[in-house]
């Protein structure tokens, strides 16, 4: 009797352990489980919608050329600025000459509108300043007979190139004023320009020099 309920009772230890265990394992595997996401409706997106759209590939190379465009531009005005600052650095004359009264050494920093030096012009002329009553039948083109004091054994000729607007008074710093009415007639001086012929001064025209003293005849007709 006492092996019956020994063996029993070992049974019913060993049925409630694996009770046990399997109970154990079960709550394991709940604490575990990565829950499931909830259910919900997907609705696929139509194949228009999902595919980017092609993006276009002419603009790529229109934007390169527009910009290739726009150095090539920049290029081209910074060389012409270059080249006209490159420029300043060459002072050319106005008219080809002598020079005189040079003002300027190798080495020297010039300004802008600074003078460097008198250039005679190679054109040799005269500037007759002759009475207005004298003017009546004066016209450009006319024969002219010039006698220099320098040269008195030597006559040269030219022609009447063209007769001031206006007197000399007119152009003078403080020009006179006659509205007054202390007024006193003087005969005006008008500027007559003759020019020289360069066959009459072959062999004097490095001689000859502005500021001389002359004496001028012209033949009206």
């Amino acid at each position: 009797m006492a092996t019956t309920t020994l063996n029993g009772r070992n049974k019913e230890k060993t049925a409630v352990l694996e009770t046990e265990l399997v109970t154990d394992t079960e709550a394991l595997e709940a604490a575990t489980a990565i829950p499931e996401a909830p259910e919900t409706d997907v609705h696929p997106q139509p194949e228009a919608e999902t595919k980017e759209k092609p993006r276009s590939k002419k603009r790529l190379p229109l934007i390169l050329a527009g910009l290739g465009i726009g150095a090539i531009a920049q290029a081209e005005a910074s060389l012409k600025d270059a080249q006209l600052q490159l420029s300043y650095t060459n002072i050319t004359a106005p008219s080809a000459g002598r020079v005189g009264k040079k003002t300027v050494e190798v080495g020297n920093r010039i300004q802008v509108g600074s003078p460097l030096m008198a250039i005679v012009d190679n054109e040799n002329w005269v500037v007759a300043n002759f009475k207005e009553t004298q003017l009546e039948r004066m016209r450009p083109g006319q024969p002219v007979e010039i006698k220099l004091d320098a040269f008195p054994h030597h006559t040269f000729s030219g022609r009447v190139d063209s007769i001031s607007p206006a007197s000399g008074a007119q152009f003078a710093l403080l020009p006179p004023d006659n509205a007054t009415g202390n007024f006193t007639k003087v005969v005006q001086r008008i500027p007559v320009k003759i020019v020289l012929d360069q066959k009459s001064i072959q062999g004097y025209d490095s001689r000859i020099t502005p500021g001389m003293s002359a004496e001028v005849t012209v033949e009206v007709k």
